[in-house]
This record gives C-alpha cells, sequence and structure tokens, in this order.
C-alpha cells in the first residue's frame, strides 16, 4: 500500500505542489467570493402577453443548469423541469403565463412552444458547451 502523500512546506505561489513522493500536482485554482459585481444579464423575447414581453437569458448560467440538474437527481425529471422554468423564465413571467394557461388563452402549441424554447437554450447550450469543451 503506497504511503499517504504530504505536501512540503511551500513558499510564495509556486506552479505545482511538490509532494514527498516527488509527484507534481497542479497548482490549486483559488476562488475568491463576494468580489464579483452583479453582472446585468442579456435577455432574449420568448413571448408576450398582450403587449408585454417576457424574456429569458440568452446565456442559461451555468449554476441554473447545475442546480436544475442535481434537483433531477434528488427529486426527479418532471420536478426539475418545473424549477428549471421558473428559475429561467423568473416568477412574474411564469404566474403571467400560467394565469392565461389557467383562462384557456395559451394552445398547447404555444405552451409547448414556449417551454420548447426554454428547453433548447438552457439544455442545448449546455451540451454544446459540453462538445466546445472535448475538443
Amino acid at each position: 500500500m503506497a504511503a499517504a502523500r504530504t505536501p512540503r512546506a511551500s513558499t510564495a505561489r509556486t506552479k505545482a505542489v511538490q509532494y514527498e513522493d516527488n509527484v507534481q500536482e497542479p497548482e490549486i485554482i483559488e476562488i475568491s467570493t463576494g468580489q464579483r459585481q452583479a453582472e446585468e444579464i442579456e435577455r432574449i423575447p420568448v413571448f408576450s402577453i398582450d403587449g408585454t414581453v417576457y424574456t429569458i437569458p440568452k446565456i442559461i448560467p451555468r449554476w441554473m443548469t447545475m442546480r436544475v440538474l442535481k434537483e433531477a437527481r434528488a427529486h426527479g425529471q418532471e420536478v426539475a423541469s418545473q424549477m428549471g422554468i421558473e428559475l429561467i423564465l423568473g416568477e412574474e413571467a411564469l404566474e403571467a403565463l400560467n394565469a392565461c394557461n389557467e383562462q384557456g388563452e395559451v394552445s398547447d402549441e404555444q405552451y409547448d412552444a414556449i417551454l420548447d424554447k426554454i428547453q433548447k437554450r438552457a439544455f442545448g447550450q449546455a451540451a454544446q458547451q459540453g462538445k466546445a469543451s472535448k475538443r
């Protein structure tokens, strides 16, 4: 059985961490929290109700996709899909859409087209990003 590796004391920033068994590991990636400014997310129109346009992010933030995937593992695809739609559309847009839907003012084709746009934007992007990172 191999002995556990323990890092040697290091000086200021090094390119790699040197372990006692002489194996080099990549430099640790430092993530600083609380420093990022709130960014304005570019949005695109997806549907309108009586002239009020409702939008979704042009690029779905990775955290949204990851949260939906985590929810799918924990509670199933249906719950995760509902959560994802609310995250991406936003509460106001979802309430407006659901109110129209409950009153029978949204056709099945319209509702399906809206959901399809959201899914393609969210998971189509994730699939494309995954393909790009494998190249």
